[in-house]
């Protein structure tokens, strides 16, 4: 039996009411088979038990079985950096504000750092994100744009289908130009995923894909997953620092901000499993 590549979800939590709205979606991608821990981070001893209790808490609240654990002595972004092991096949799931850049810069964030330094998946609830309820999330949105960064979200196409039991959606946004769509251009970018899907299907994947259009790829990616079936947004980014988001707007950001779902982060040191079969045709 292939291993899994997600084999454990992990809720960061802070006793705050946000940081426990990505619980129900823990739960929903968990499916009833999958282990959930529950993690606190603190600075020093004397704050372990209040934290300790904190998490029972919210494990009790959760209603499914799981696991809590309480780390000590490190900021919270770099205790989990070193708790997160891509061989355990771990995948966060927290909340986020999906603040702007200056917004980051200002205040820091442990998603934006997660994301940036993690070796793992990281899976944001922003603030538009709608509550699952009690059904699995059934579409994943995987948004291409031909870069090598979007590129490495293909090899984990099997893991978001075998172990999160998620029906991929190869996505790619073209702009407009003044007068409509570039015809040429679209028939290439069709050509182009309609291959990779090809590509995947190889390797036994069911895939549909599809080329929007529209000045705002956040906007257009949104606006798509709305059509979807209880979905996640997938995306990949090269982790651009907050100071470097001040010149250069963070798609993922945006989306994390205004999309209707979870969003699935592939960092610029997330593990990307081999490919097989899974890349460009």
């Amino acid at each position: 039996m292939t291993p899994r590549a997600v084999s454990s979800v992990v809720v960061p939590l802070d006793g705050s009411t946000v940081a426990e709205r990505a619980l129900p979606v823990a739960r929903a991608l968990a499916r009833g088979d999958t282990p959930i821990t529950l993690v606190a981070a603190v600075a020093a001893d004397d704050q372990v038990p209040p934290a300790a209790a904190m998490v029972r808490r919210a494990a009790a609240d959760l209603g499914v079985p799981v696991s809590v654990d309480v780390l000590v002595g490190l900021p919270a972004a770099s205790a989990l950096v070193g708790y997160l092991r891509a061989d355990r096949g771990h995948l966060v799931v927290m909340t986020t504000h999906a603040r702007t850049a200056i917004g980051e810069l200002l205040l820091g964030s442990v998603a934006d750092e997660l994301v940036r330094r993690s070796t793992v998946p990281v899976v944001l609830v922003g603030p538009r994100a709608a509550a699952p309820g009690d059904d699995p999330y059934r579409d994943v949105v995987l948004c291409i744009d031909g870069s090598p960064t979007s590129d490495r979200l293909l090899p984990m196409v099997p893991a978001l289908h075998n172990d999160l039991g998620l029906h991929p959606w190869l996505f790619q946004v073209r702009a407009e130009s003044a007068t409509g769509p570039l015809v040429d251009a679209d028939a290439l970018e069709s050509n182009e995923l309609h291959r990779t899907a090809n590509a995947l299907a190889h390797g036994g994947l069911d895939v549909d894909w599809d080329v929007g259009h529209g000045a705002d790829r956040a906007e257009a990616i949104a606006d798509f997953a709305r059509l979807r079936r209880r979905p996640l947004v997938a995306i990949a980014t090269r982790g651009h620092n907050p100071a470097a988001r001040l010149a250069e707007s963070s798609l993922t950001v945006t989306v994390a901000r205004t999309a209707p779902c979870p969003v699935f982060v592939v960092g610029p040191q997330c593990a990307v499993p081999a490919a097989s079969g899974a890349t460009r045709a």
